[in-house]
């Protein structure tokens, strides 16, 4: 179940800055934008390991384009998106 926020808490004046990082096709994960980035970095330094089944197990370098996506999302569409979860769910 998600946290849903209250009205004040969806009112605030803080803009946080937020980023999306998406794995592959649906795996999408919402992070502060500097934690964000230092995660970008730190895959930049990971290796892709490989062991599908009946298959020879492989490492290789990941490329950027092939697993990683990064999104900016502002704060106001987080706000309206949690709202309305928050609205639907009650």
């Amino acid at each position: 179940m998600t946290q849903q926020l209250t009205y004040d808490e969806l009112v605030e004046d803080q803009e946080p800055k937020l980023a999306i990082i998406e794995f592959g096709y649906n795996t999408k994960y919402i992070l502060p934008y500097d934690d964000a980035m230092k995660m970008l970095d730190l895959l930049s330094k990971a290796e892709m390991y490989n062991d599908e089944y009946s298959k020879t197990k492989s490492i290789k370098a990941i490329d950027m384009k092939d697993g990683f996506r990064f999104y900016i999302m502002s704060a106001s569409e987080y706000k309206r998106i949690k709202l309305e979860e928050t609205i639907l769910n009650e």
